[in-house]
């Protein structure tokens, strides 16, 4: 029978579900990012809807996703309009840079965001997950 810290320790070889904010690497966020013909870029992400504080928790390898905490409720587009408005300040661009192309109703979404390239995305992202601008 495994006692509570084996079930804890990570399993050699393994990387965890969720890197810790200092361990993010840019291949992490590129995994999230997908380019468009005409120059967007689709950012994955699965959002945390009412949380207490909105923020970046890293990327889920197992989903492929940004995930992201906003603190506004998911009633009405409310937390829709809250993850677009903090995306865009995250990536430095104004608020209609960013819409919800894909999932309005569900916490897997797809962004589309106007105005920058995929590498400079992952470095944004990078950087605000490490905790730098938080």
């Amino acid at each position: 029978m495994l006692n509570a810290a084996s079930r804890l320790a990570p399993i050699e070889g393994h990387r965890r579900l969720l890197s810790p904010p200092h361990v993010h690497h840019l291949v992490e966020f590129a995994e999230v990012l997908h380019p468009t013909l005409d120059g967007a870029v689709l950012v994955a992400v699965h959002v945390q809807p009412g949380a207490a504080s909105a923020g970046i928790v890293g990327v889920d390898p197992w989903r492929r996703r940004l995930q992201v905490r906003v603190t506004a409720v998911a009633k009405e587009g409310r937390a829709n309009h809250a993850l677009c408005v903090r995306m865009a300040g995250w990536l430095r661009l104004p608020p209609a840079s960013v819409t919800v192309v894909e999932g309005a109703t569900s916490r897997s979404k797809r962004l589309r965001v106007e105005g920058l390239t995929p590498e400079s995305i992952a470095s944004l992202l990078a950087h605000q997950a490490s905790g730098a601008d938080a």
